[in-house]
């Protein structure tokens, strides 16, 4: 067992992973209307949608951003349609998800970075003064919304997420997220369980946000600081299902404090719960807004032992001399070129400063996925939940093997 520091990019994600009552009930009354823009608001908005009676659907809506300048964010500001149970917005690594509108039953995808994840009637996420999102020009961003009408009558309606855009010449010091997962966990069958973790942030945190996550037999969840677990109470709240709001927790956390992550839960069922996306399952999570350098970090416990590594690795003369497999992997590229084939990611489109273009493959589960010569596996740099097709001469040392 093992705690291990790392770069997070589905934790957020999973955050979103529990279920909706469908339960019947009296259709909503209308909602008012939208307000205005607010100077300096720029606006995704979905198309109308309808939904029949229990009907569930995950619909994506993508824009592109000016491409003449960056974009900086220092507000994200949802507004809700009826049947909005949450809205997953992220920046996309590859620019290439489907212009406009498309259907995505999925809860995440490995190209997206996470800028805001909540449920339904979520407060704004607004950063502290000269703290801000910087988004490159032309960046794609897309707004995933997990939708069902859990009425007795049809529903149309909209919703739109909303960024409050600032001059950006001005200087800034760039949002992030830390986080901490727990997935060591097990909660006996009809009895109360607890489980918790700790580790330090390596970095020093200026935290000006709070948003924790477990699933529907939560009970409480506390996140304090010191040599043992309870001595500095950062944050500890009795744990509501269907209310999980970003909060604001000012606190300065040095990269040598000991943090600790504590959740309880009861069991009302027949058979013992562990860790997992699903609703039926459970999970110990959290996320901290910071204002310091790094866009993603954390903490995961898991059981592996030999997560991560120095970086290095692969056969520097052998990696440049790599030819294209029957799959496409390997294949030479360049920045903006789109040299590679579908469905694969040049190397430099993903990393500016990556000395070598060469074609990759985001998402596999098996090295069967990348053809000859290639291999499956996941890398430090995508804490160890983005699983990637790489030549295998190019391998780098802390991309752990997935089969």
């Amino acid at each position: 067992m093992k705690t291990t520091i790392l770069p997070l990019l589905s934790l957020f994600a999973l955050a979103l992973a529990h279920g909706c009552s469908a339960e019947e009930e009296s259709p909503p009354p209308s909602p008012p209307r939208t307000p205005p823009l607010d100077p300096g608001e720029i606006e995704l908005k979905s198309s109308p949608f309808t939904l029949q009676p229990g009907e569930e659907k995950y619909y994506c809506y993508t824009m592109r951003l000016p491409e003449n300048t960056d974009t900086v964010v220092t507000r994200l500001r949802p507004i809700y349609g009826q049947g909005t149970h949450h809205i997953l917005f992220s920046k996309v690594l590859t620019n290439d998800e489907p212009e406009g509108f498309s259907e995505c039953p999925v809860l995440f995808k490995q190209t997206w970075v996470p800028l805001y994840a909540a449920g339904a009637l979520t407060t704004p996420l607004t950063m502290p003064e000269g703290v801000a999102i910087k988004l490159a020009p032309g960046q794609q961003i897309v707004m995933q919304l997990h939708l069902q009408n859990a009425t007795g009558n049809p529903i149309t309606d909209t919703t739109s997420m909303r960024m409050l855009t600032r001059d950006p010449t001005l200087p800034f010091k760039p949002a992030g997220i830390f986080g901490l997962d727990n997935r060591i966990l097990t909660i006996p069958a009809r009895s109360e369980g607890s489980a918790l973790m700790s580790c330090s942030p390596g970095k020093e945190l200026d935290v000006f946000g709070f948003l924790g996550h477990m699933h529907k037999m939560g009970t409480k969840i506390r996140l304090s600081r010191g040599e043992t677990p309870g001595q500095e109470i950062l944050f500890e709240e009795k744990w509501l299902f269907d209310e999980q709001p970003i909060l604001p927790l000012s606190v300065k956390i040095a990269a040598t404090d000991k943090l600790h992550l504590e959740c309880t839960w009861y069991n009302r069922l027949d058979k013992d719960i562990s860790y997992g996306e699903s609703s039926d399952t459970e999970m110990c999570a959290v996320v901290l807004y910071h204002s310091s350098p790094g866009e993603l970090d954390g903490c995961i416990k898991d059981s592996s032992e030999g997560a991560g590594g120095s970086g290095g690795g692969g056969n520097g003369d052998a990696c440049k001399a790599v030819q294209a497999n029957e799959v496409g992997i390997g294949a030479p590229c360049t920045k903006g070129g789109k040299e590679c084939a579908s469905g694969l990611s040049c190397t430099q489109d993903l990393d500016s400063s990556a000395p070598q273009g060469f074609c990759m493959k985001l998402g596999c589960k098996a090295s069967s996925d990348c053809g000859s010569g290639a291999t499956c596996c996941a890398p430090k740099a995508g804490g160890g939940v983005i699983k990637t097709c790489l030549p295998a001469v190019c391998k780098p040392d802390d991309c752990t093997n997935v089969d």
